[in-house]
């Protein structure tokens, strides 16, 4: 949050940066009512949040940077000096001189540094890249850019992923040619210490930075828990033929699905498929089995899931796509909770009709191989022209932060939090509750609360955890409800009494 003093519109003076209502920032505005900022500023870098306090210290002439810029990193109460370097004094912004620069995507878990040297404005000569950790900085790439100016890589360079982080230690090494990958690449990756080659391939050698012919490629989130690799062929930067998908876990490496693209080099997927969710790892284990024609999904399409490396592979979910290859759902499915896993078995059951959700949708719990029905509501049968889903009557939804409570607490535990309300016209309604179920809270067929539950406070989070802990009978609350803090050690839920109150047929005393 920003905060300071406007004048016409115009912001003047002494402006403050606000962090949970910690000045982190600010610096001063002329009076001239142009927002030009002067003399020394404290700004802050990127996505500025817990994981990652970044800011940097400088000084301003007419709104543009001068001389020393430094770069801190607040980390564990400390604020650290970690980067920087100097502005031309002419005002024009140029960095000069040598420069250490974070990547733009450092955070606490990935604390990546690039040291080199600036002229005029472009990097030129060798950059070294760094990974700071605890005080400690260890080199772990860098590679050279021609002396022109063009900011044209050349030579060998070591590079990091852009994942790169202390779960994802990993390396691209290979050629650059005026700015373009050529020859032999190889991805390497460090785990526990040792480093391993896991893949690479083939570029071209006109510059085209064309890849060719066999190639292992990582996912796009491989880490020490999701460790997936694709077995690959490309002709002329396509996709072609065979591709597999491969799995490590534990040592073992296995494969867990594939497919073929099309020969033409139109990268169309086509026959029968098993792919990976987005969120393949090694506690969400799902996979979608199906067919394609001509890169579009048809006919029947299941869901599968195992629970850990050496158990049995399930069938959870899935449903019809159209055979004419516009790639529409119909019919009865069962779809997985977008942050699907093994603590969060969620499902969400109804019917599709013309690619959108139609009537009685459900929304299930798995726990302990016990499926329990959670939530749920009705969608209208509304033709839209943007074929959206229209929400109507009574729902029982899911918190967003779902997934974060079940991953705080031991495993054969349900910790549910869930909103109730009306729709009107695709329109939530004025009111709406927020309720907390810890074990024995159920619905009956008419989706009426019995049994224990939690009504949540207005304050209640992943963070602070407050609630009414009481027993509703026929949809009422009865008996003494008790208001309770939650403490989660280790897993395990522990409840501390704060107050309490009393209900007789809804009316309290």
């Amino acid at each position: 949050m920003y905060s300071g003093e406007y004048n016409n519109g115009k912001k003047v003076g002494r402006w403050v940066i606000l962090y949970k209502k910690e000045e982190i920032g600010g610096g001063l505005y002329d009076r001239s009512g142009d927002e030009v900022k002067v003399d020394v500023w404290v700004e802050i870098i990127g996505s500025f949040n817990s994981d990652s306090k970044v800011t940097c210290r400088g000084e301003y002439r007419n709104s543009k940077k001068i001389g020393r810029w430094d770069i801190f990193h607040k980390y564990e109460g400390r604020n650290q000096k970690i980067g920087g370097g100097s502005y031309d004094e002419q005002g024009d912004e140029l960095k000069i001189g040598q420069w250490m620069e974070i990547s733009d995507f450092f955070n606490n878990f990935s604390q990546v540094i690039y040291n080199g040297l600036y002229k005029n404005g472009k990097k030129v000569g060798y950059w070294y890249i760094w990974e700071q950790s605890e005080g400690n900085y260890e080199r772990i790439g860098g590679g050279s850019y021609e002396v022109s100016g063009n900011e044209f890589k050349v030579g060998r360079w070591v590079e990091t992923s852009n994942n790169y982080s202390d779960i994802s230690q990993v390396t691209y090494k290979g050629e650059y040619n005026n700015g373009l990958k050529i020859g032999g690449w190889d991805i390497w990756y460090k785990y526990e210490g040792k480093s391993t080659k896991i893949g690479g391939g083939q570029y071209d050698e006109s510059g085209n930075e064309f890849k060719l012919g066999p190639w292992v490629e990582i996912s796009d989130v491989f880490n020490n828990f999701s460790q997936v690799t694709y077995n690959s062929q490309y002709k002329n930067d396509k996709k072609v033929g065979r591709w597999d998908v491969w799995y490590q876990q534990e040592g073992k490496n296995e494969k867990i699905g594939g497919g073929s693209y099309d020969e033409l080099g139109d990268e169309l997927k086509v026959g029968q498929w098993v792919e990976i969710s987005n969120n393949y790892r090694d506690n969400s284990q799902v996979t979608y089995n199906g067919e394609y024609n001509n890169g579009i999904k048809i006919g029947q399409w299941d869901i599968y899931q195992r629970i850990g490396f050496d158990q049995p592979i399930q069938k959870i979910g899935g449903g019809q796509y159209d055979n004419v290859g516009h790639g529409v759902k119909f019919g009865q499915w069962i779809e997985l909770h977008d942050e699907f896993m093994n603590t969060s078995q969620v499902t969400f059951n109804g019917e599709y009709r013309n690619n959108r959700k139609v009537n009685r949708w459900d929304i299930f719990f798995n726990s302990n191989g016990e499926n329990k029905l959670i939530g749920g509501g009705l969608y209208d049968n509304e033709e839209r022209e943007d074929l959206a889903p229209g929400k109507l009557g009574k729902w029982i939804e899911l918190d967003y932060r779902f997934n974060e409570y079940q991953n705080q607490i031991q495993y054969d535990r349900s910790f549910q939090v869930t909103h109730q309300g009306e729709y009107k016209n695709n329109k939530q309604t004025d009111r709406w509750d927020t309720y907390f179920q810890d074990r024995g809270g159920s619905y009956n067929e008419n989706g009426i609360k019995d049994g224990q539950w939690g009504l949540l406070t207005t304050k209640f989070s992943p963070y602070k955890l407050t609630l009414f802990l009481g027993l509703f009978t026929n949809g009422e609350k009865v008996g003494n409800w008790i208001l309770m803090n939650i403490k989660i050690e280790d897993h395990y839920i522990i409840f501390v009494k704060i107050g309490e109150k009393t209900y007789e047929n809804e009316k309290q005393y």
